[in-house]
């Protein structure tokens, strides 16, 4: 209710020799009165625990898709956007429903559109993430497996489940320069993507150092505050 969530974006930039285009990873921003911020962390798991996360995922989808809309010449100009999904709205009935209607009829590519699945909600709620996937695929969009590493899903699920990308979990990137074994992690959750025709992400990627041992193990794109910083959705308007 009322006016105090507004889109975030932060640019995912590719990193690899190969040509591709660096797209944007919508996050929620909290400003219940103006000047005051609130980290939406806190509040993602407030509404996460009340189990009415789906109502917040229609919201952002919603608001995505009416940016996109009114905006197509700044969205033919960008890579796309990546929008998460959070494991109460895989099997929601109003946002397949909302989801079906909305991407049917939009006017831009659905293909620069990406949905965001966590590798732990995947794997608790296999089938409906398994059906969420074939659902948006109809339309044409992508989607990614988020937090690769950071739960308990094996390879043989990742190959299952077959996702377009995946973003390994920060917790590897960010002690990969001091740690032989999460580099190594990362490098073999590089190779086993890239044998499964699937891209990588780096997230929380905070310093050259970090961005240069990300190139060297061949990562196609890297996403932290060494790439950039979130900003609200509009000021892409000005880009």
């Amino acid at each position: 209710e009322g006016d105090g969530l507004f889109l975030r974006a932060q640019e995912v930039r590719p990193i690899a020799a190969d040509a591709l285009a660096p797209y944007y990873e919508i996050l929620l921003g909290i400003e219940p009165r103006p000047g005051l911020d609130v980290a939406p962390t806190r509040i993602v798991t407030a509404v996460e625990r009340l189990g009415r996360s789906a109502e917040l995922d229609l919201w952002v989808m919603r608001e995505v898709l009416d940016w996109v809309e009114a905006h197509p010449e700044t969205f033919a100009r960008i890579g796309g956007f990546a929008i998460n999904v959070s494991p109460l709205s895989l099997g929601s009935p109003e946002i397949l429903r909302f989801l079906d209607e909305r991407l049917a009829r939009l006017g831009v590519p659905a293909g620069k559109l990406t949905f965001e699945l966590t590798e732990t909600a995947a794997i608790d709620s296999y089938g409906a993430a398994r059906d969420f996937i074939q659902r948006v695929r109809r339309h044409g969009c992508r989607v990614s497996l988020d937090d690769f590493g950071s739960g308990y899903a094996s390879y043989s699920n990742l190959k299952n489940l077959r996702t377009d990308s995946l973003k390994i979990d920060g917790a590897f990137v960010h002690d990969m320069l001091e740690s032989p074994s999460d580099r190594a992690m990362v490098k073999s959750m590089h190779e086993v993507a890239r044998s499964l025709g699937i891209r990588t992400v780096a997230e929380f990627v905070e310093s050259p150092a970090h961005l240069e041992a990300l190139r060297e193990i061949g990562i196609d794109y890297a996403q932290g505050y060494a790439i950039h910083k979130p900003v609200r959705l509009d000021t892409l308007l000005g880009d």
